[in-house]
């Protein structure tokens, strides 16, 4: 017995089917689509991996700068409450006065260790931060106090032509905070330029 295109055809014993030989189009076809599906699959986890790593950094740059922020705070609320005075060219305790080769304190500051640096808390009692863990203590925010140079007291308006207002020069300062995420590796860096009084 022969098919339409020539070929023979098989007689199945038990059934009497008729069985046409096998070309193999249907194994190709559904092996593709299974490598597309796989590929599809693949792609579609690392993308999702990957905008959960995002997710991940976002959020601890997001927690270093509320800390950054929070110690900048600190060292202002520090300035205002507590007047220190015991400000070294060694920023001994976080106090700095300004060095002798023009550098700001901020630049050679250790801010890892923490070592001339005041810790979130230190001279005001706040609190730790909750959402930044406390050991190890490297985490918690730090900052530094800058005393800047003296400037000169500015007029209130333009009509003051030569007249100055008070001859009191105006003490101003530099605080400088550091802040990093929960796990340690995101950091930034913040800082104000104030006047406690």
């Amino acid at each position: 017995m022969t098919c339409h295109n020539g070929e023979p055809m098989e007689m199945h014993p038990y059934k009497r089917l008729v069985l046409y030989p096998q070309q193999g189009s249907v194994l190709v076809v559904s092996l593709l689509i299974l490598l597309v599906m796989t590929l599809l699959g693949v792609t579609a986890m690392t993308t999702s991996r990957l905008e959960e790593k995002m997710a991940i950094n976002t959020r601890q740059y997001n927690l270093a700068f509320q800390a950054s922020e929070s110690a900048l705070r600190d060292g202002e609320a520090d300035l205002t409450t507590n007047a220190p005075q015991n400000f070294t060219t060694t920023c001994g305790g976080g106090l700095c006065l300004p060095a002798s080769n023009g550098n700001p304190a901020w630049v050679s500051t250790s801010w890892t260790s923490g070592a001339n640096a005041r810790r979130y808390g230190q001279a005001t009692g706040a609190p730790a931060l909750a959402e930044i863990p406390t050991t190890p203590t490297n985490f918690q925010p730090l900052y530094i106090i800058e005393k800047l140079p003296l400037q000169p007291t500015q007029g209130n308006g333009i009509a003051q032509l030569g007249n100055y207002g008070s001859t009191i020069p105006i003490q101003y300062y530099r605080v400088t905070s550091y802040g990093s995420g929960a796990d340690g590796t995101s950091a930034v860096m913040l800082q104000s330029v104030f006047r406690p009084y």
